[in-house]
C-alpha cells in the first residue's frame, strides 16, 4: 500500500450544523456554493489537492508544509474580506483551519493515517478565523515566510503523546502582513518570484496540477479547467490549455455511451443518480440497512461525492436518532460508537452527531431531573466558555427550570452568548426572559448589571422606548434605576428626566439613590437651574413613601432632608394630612409617616399650622412600645400643656390615663428581671412624665 509524507489541511465552517436547523435548503446550498467558490481557487493556487468534501468541510493535501500554512492564511484573509461585505450575519462564512504533516497511506483516492487523525482532532479545538498547525508543520515549513506563535501543548483522543500546537499570527493593517497577503493574492507573482509556493509546485501543465474532481459534477470540471489554465508564463499557459482540452475531451467521450435503442446516455451521472434515488427511497421508508448497502456500492465508484457522503451519514445515524427519539440514550450512544468503528471515513460528521446527541441527552435530563440537568448544563458551560450555543442553551434552561434567585443567573449566560455572537441577544427566549425579570431585579445586584449590559450592548434600539417609559412611570425601583443608568450611559438623559428620577427617589429610593439625589439637587440649586426645571418636572409624588415608613432609618432621614431643602412648600399639605388624619386603632401602631411628617414640620417651624391633636392622641392610645419613648414623651407633654378650653382636653385626659395603665403593666412584667433593668427604668421614667402631665392638668 503506497505511502507518502504529506501535509493535511482540514477546514470547516464554524456553526454550520446549527445553521442547518434554521436555514432553508436553498440558502444552505447557496452558502456552500459561495464557500466553494471562495476556497477552491485558493487550494489550487497553493498547489493543494482536494481529497474530499463533506458538507461544509474540506480535506486537502499539500506537498509543501509552507504552502499549506500560506493557503490557510489566504483562506482567512479572503473570508475576512468577504464577511466585511456580507449583507447579513447569516451570510458570513467563518472557518477554522487545522494543519498537520506526516506519513499517510494512499488508498482508493483517499488519504489515511495518524497524520490525518491528528489534523482532524486539531480542527476540533481551532477557533473560527484562526489557522492552527502542529509542531511537525512548524519544524518543516519555511518559518521566515509566516509569523507564528505557540498555542501550547494539547492532548487529543487516540493520540498517546501531547502535541505542541502553533497558530498563524494575523495582524491586518501592518506593513509586513499586508505585503505577505499581496504576494499570496498575486498568483502570477507567486510563481515567478521564487516564492516557496512555486518551488514546491508541480508543473502547471501536468495532470498533477489539477485538483481532484468528480466528473459527474459539471461545476467541479469547469473549476478544474479554469484552475489548470492559470500558468506562470504565457507559453506554458497555452500548452496547459491545449493539453487539458485533450484530456477533458477523452474523459468526456469515455463517460458517454450509446443507448440500445439509440441516443446517448451519461453513464457516470445516470448510475450515481439511480443510486441516490434508491437510497432516498429506502431512507424515506425507514430501511436504513438497505440504504447503506446501496450507498456503499455507489461509493466504490464515486468515493468523494458529497451527496453520497451526506446520505450515508443520514442512513448510518438513522438507528441512533430512532433510539434517541425513544429517550433510550444509552442505546443511542452505543449504536453511534458501533457506526464510528465501522465507518472511520465519517469521523467528522459522526463527531458532530455525538455532540448533538450529548446535548439532546442533557435536554432530556433537565426535563426529567431539573436539579441534575441544570448542574450538568452549568458544568458544560464552564468547560466551553467560548461556545455561544452552549452558553445560550444553559441560560435558556436555567430561565425555564431554575428556582427563585437562581433563575436570574440565566442572564449571565445570555450575556456571555451575546458577547460571543451578538445575534444571540435577539433570540426570542432572551427577550421573553428579560421581560419576565426586568421589574424584579434589584438595581445593585449582578443580575441587573447583566440585564443592563444585554440591553445597552445588543438590544438598545428595541428597548429604547421601554426604557424611557420606565424612567418616567415605573412604580418599582429596579426598572427606574436601570433605565436611568442606561439612558445616561447612552447620552440620552434630559435634565427634566433627571429631575423626575431624583424626585421619585425622595419617596421610594434606597440610601444610595437618596444620597445621589441629594448631591444632584444641591448641584442644580447652586447653578440656578433647579427652579427652571420644576414646572416641567412636575409635583413631588408622596402617594407611596416606603422611605418614610421607617422613621429612624437612614433612608427616612435623607428623605426628610430632601423634603425640607427642596420640596417643603408643595409637601406641607401632604405632611399635614398625615398628622391630622385619624388612623384606625389597628393601624395606629404603624404611623411611621406621621412621625416623619411631625419631625419635618417641627424642624421647619410649620407645626403651628397643623392640627396635631389626632397625632398625639394616637401616640397615647397605641400599645405600649418602649422603643418609642421619644414620641410618647412629646405626646405626654402635649396633653399636660393643653388648656382646658381646647376641644381635645377631655380626650387627652382619657388618653393619658390609658397610657399610664399600659406603662404600669409593662413595668410590673419586668420587675425582678435583671436582664430588663434598662426597660424597667424607662417604664418608670414614662410613668413620671405622665404623673407630671396629669398634675399640670389639675
Amino acid at each position: 500500500m503506497p505511502s507518502r509524507v504529506l501535509t493535511v489541511l482540514f477546514s470547516d465552517i464554524k456553526g454550520f450544523t446549527e445553521r442547518t436547523a434554521t436555514g432553508s435548503r436553498r440558502f444552505l446550498r447557496e452558502l456552500l456554493a459561495r464557500h466553494e467558490d471562495l476556497l477552491l481557487p485558493l487550494f489550487a493556487a497553493c498547489h493543494g489537492r482536494v481529497v474530499k468534501t463533506i458538507g461544509d468541510a474540506f480535506m486537502v493535501v499539500f506537498e509543501s508544509p509552507t504552502n499549506a500554512v500560506l493557503c490557510g492564511l489566504s483562506i482567512q484573509d479572503t473570508l475576512r474580506r468577504h464577511n466585511a461585505q456580507a449583507p447579513s450575519a447569516a451570510e458570513r462564512i467563518d472557518v477554522r483551519v487545522a494543519i498537520n504533516s506526516g506519513e499517510v497511506e494512499l488508498r482508493d483516492s483517499d488519504v489515511y493515517g495518524e497524520a490525518v487523525n491528528v489534523a482532524a482532532r486539531l480542527e476540533g479545538i481551532t477557533e473560527a478565523g484562526e489557522v492552527y498547525f502542529t509542531e511537525a508543520v512548524h519544524l518543516a515549513m519555511n518559518r521566515s515566510e509566516v509569523p507564528t506563535s505557540e498555542v501550547g501543548l494539547r492532548r487529543f483522543k487516540g493520540v498517546p503523546e501531547e502535541v505542541k500546537v502553533y497558530r498563524v499570527i494575523r495582524e491586518p493593517g501592518t506593513e509586513g502582513y499586508e505585503d505577505l497577503l499581496r504576494r499570496i493574492r498575486d498568483r502570477s507573482a507567486i510563481t515567478e518570484t521564487g516564492d516557496p509556493l512555486a518551488a514546491a509546485a508541480p508543473a502547471p501543465a501536468s495532470a498533477a496540477a489539477i485538483p481532484h474532481v468528480d466528473l459527474a459534477r459539471g461545476r467541479d470540471l469547469a473549476d478544474a479547467v479554469a484552475l489548470a489554465s492559470r500558468g506562470t508564463r504565457l507559453q506554458t499557459a497555452l500548452l496547459a490549455v491545449v493539453g487539458l482540452a485533450a484530456v477533458v475531451a477523452a474523459l468526456a467521450l469515455a463517460a458517454w455511451v450509446t443507448r440500445p435503442g439509440g441516443g446517448w446516455e451519461w453513464r457516470g451521472a445516470s448510475a450515481l443518480e439511480r443510486a441516490l434515488g434508491r437510497a432516498e427511497e429506502a431512507l424515506a421508508s425507514g430501511d436504513f440497512v438497505k440504504a447503506l448497502v446501496v450507498l456503499d456500492e455507489a461509493r466504490g465508484h464515486h468515493p468523494t461525492d458529497d451527496r453520497l457522503l451526506a446520505l450515508t451519514v443520514r442512513a448510518a445515524l438513522g438507528p441512533v436518532e430512532a433510539r434517541a427519539a425513544a429517550d433510550d440514550f444509552g442505546a443511542a450512544f452505543a449504536e453511534l460508537e458501533r457506526v464510528r468503528g465501522e465507518r472511520p471515513y465519517l469521523a467528522a460528521p459522526l463527531e458532530e452527531a455525538r455532540e448533538r446527541l450529548g446535548l439532546a441527552h442533557l435536554d432530556h435530563l433537565v426535563e426529567t431531573d431539573a436539579y441534575e440537568g441544570l448542574n450538568r448544563w452549568r458544568a458544560l458551560a464552564r468547560e466551553r466558555p467560548r461556545d455561544a450555543s452552549i452558553q445560550f442553551r444553559t441560560g435558556r434552561w436555567i430561565s425555564l427550570k431554575g428556582w427563585g434567585g437562581d433563575r436570574q443567573n440565566a442572564l449571565e449566560y445570555f450575556l456571555q452568548a451575546a458577547r460571543l455572537e451578538a445575534a444571540r441577544a435577539a433570540e426570542p427566549r432572551v427577550q421573553e426572559y428579560l421581560e419576565e425579570v426586568w421589574a424584579e431585579l434589584h438595581p445593585d445586584l449582578g443580575a441587573a448589571g447583566w440585564a443592563r449590559s444585554l440591553v445597552g450592548g445588543y438590544l438598545w434600539e428595541a428597548w429604547r422606548g421601554r426604557l424611557l417609559a420606565d424612567l418616567r412611570g415605573a412604580d418599582r425601583l429596579g426598572p427606574r434605576v436601570s433605565a436611568y443608568l442606561l439612558l445616561r450611559e447612552k447620552g440620552e438623559l434630559t435634565e427634566v428626566d433627571a429631575y423626575r428620577y431624583h424626585a421619585f427617589m425622595v419617596g421610594r429610593g434606597d440610601a444610595d439613590r437618596l444620597r445621589e439625589a441629594r448631591d444632584w439637587f444641591a448641584a442644580e440649586a447652586s447653578t440656578g437651574r433647579l427652579e427652571a426645571l420644576r414646572p416641567e418636572g412636575g409635583p413631588l409624588d408622596l402617594s407611596r413613601t416606603p422611605t418614610l415608613d421607617s422613621v429612624e432609618s437612614e433612608e427616612a432621614a435623607l428623605a426628610r432632608e430632601l423634603i425640607q431643602g427642596y420640596f417643603l412648600d408643595e409637601a406641607t399639605p401632604v405632611l399635614a394630612s398625615w398628622i391630622e388624619s385619624p388612623r384606625p386603632s389597628e393601624e395606629a401602631d404603624e404611623d411611621e409617616r406621621g412621625h416623619s411628617a411631625y419631625r419635618v414640620l417641627q424642624a421647619t417651624g410649620r407645626l403651628g399650622e397643623v392640627r396635631v391633636a389626632p397625632y398625639h392622641l394616637r401616640n397615647l392610645h397605641v400599645a405600649f412600645h418602649p422603643y418609642r419613648y421619644e414620641w410618647l414623651q412629646a405626646s405626654v407633654e402635649w396633653a399636660g400643656a393643653l388648656p382646658r378650653e381646647d376641644p381635645a382636653w377631655a380626650q387627652a385626659g382619657e388618653a393619658l390615663a390609658a397610657a399610664r395603665g399600659r406603662a404600669q403593666a409593662h413595668r410590673d412584667r419586668l420587675r425582678g428581671d435583671e436582664r430588663e433593668v434598662y426597660e424597667w427604668n424607662n417604664a418608670q421614667a414614662i410613668l413620671a412624665w405622665i404623673g407630671e402631665a396629669e398634675a399640670r392638668r389639675k
